[in-house]
């Protein structure tokens, strides 16, 4: 039985992507190979000395368990919120599959109970995906533009990821800020539309954290119709639950 390093377990909304405005229940894993400028959530890329794990569905009050949490008892948790409230259970991070056996025993344990699985991800560990694909439902992967991260182009690795996860119910979400250019936003959707065009493309414009500031609505027009010459669907979405006050 494994275990795994995790921040937090909760309820709360989907704000980002296809799955936005269904309730889930989190599994938040600490740590991450990346360093985005825009992430929100930077203390997850650290480990943690303890998780802090919600009570109830119905109010916000947490407990503390020491790390790592046993994947049996991070089920007890999560089937103590109520599975059937829930559209899915969404892994995220940090990056999950860091802790590929984690995800692995804790998607087989919780389909078991009749959940579905979505992984969060920044796209860039096929091997490790490939030991815990058949666990999974749905797949939300982002597309690291350098223009908005700040760092490495990671095309290569987002594009042996894609393929990897090709037949699995997967969208792609891209971050963009006022610095990203249609070249780059079209560069990434030729690359997706080379795997499968009808991959939906999600668009984020970033919520303003650490200086940064999303695209005028004018740019992101002409960014969206970049990618729709490479890919057949593609959204605008901000971060929902930012603008709703969920955790």
């Amino acid at each position: 039985m494994s275990s795994g390093d995790l921040a937090e377990i909760f309820s709360s909304v989907q704000g980002e992507g296809l799955l936005v405005g269904y309730r889930q229940i989190f599994v938040r894993f600490c740590g991450c190979n990346l360093n985005c400028a825009y992430c929100d959530t930077p203390g997850s890329r650290l480990q943690a000395g303890t998780c802090r794990i919600q009570e109830s569905p119905h109010q916000f009050s947490f407990r503390s368990v020491d790390n790592p949490v046993p994947v049996a008892a991070a089920v007890r948790s999560i089937l103590h919120l109520e599975l059937p409230l829930h559209h899915s259970i969404s892994l995220t991070g940090g990056e999950p599959l860091l802790q590929s056996a984690c995800v692995r025993e804790l998607g087989e344990r919780c389909r078991g109970e009749g959940a579905k699985i979505y992984l969060e991800t920044n796209g860039t560990l096929p091997a490790e995906l490939k030991t815990c694909l058949d666990v999974i439902d749905w797949i939300g992967m982002d597309w690291k533009l350098s223009c908005a991260t700040g760092g490495d182009d990671l095309s290569d690795q987002h594009l042996r990821f894609l393929q990897t996860a090709a037949g699995k119910q997967i969208f792609i979400k891209m971050v963009l800020t006022d610095a990203c250019d249609a070249a780059e936003v079209e560069g990434a959707a030729r690359r997706i539309g080379s795997v499968n065009p009808a991959i939906p493309v999600v668009l984020q414009p970033v919520t303003a954290v650490h200086g940064l500031r999303p695209p005028r609505p004018d740019r992101l027009l002409d960014l969206s119709a970049a990618a729709q010459a490479y890919v057949r669907e593609v959204r605008i979405l901000p971060q929902m639950h930012r603008l709703m006050g969920m955790l």
